[in-house]
């Protein structure tokens, strides 16, 4: 799973940085990245370079 957070969202990311280390704990592949920002959802698309780091995830985890 690959997580996306930005640190200003409304939303805490020890959410996203809790779920990555639960998938972990039952020994679910997971990525987290926070970016800077308030962005929340599809608004973290919109930053520089994102879309890079989501397809090279994907095609290592083919």
């Amino acid at each position: 799973m690959y997580l996306l957070h930005s640190q200003g969202d409304f939303v805490p990311s020890t959410h996203s940085s809790d779920l990555c280390t639960a998938l972990k704990a039952k020994n679910v592949s997971c990525t987290l990245t926070v970016v800077t920002g308030s962005g929340h959802a599809s608004a973290i698309l919109k930053i520089d370079g994102i879309h890079t780091k989501i397809l090279n995830w994907l095609q290592t985890h083919d």
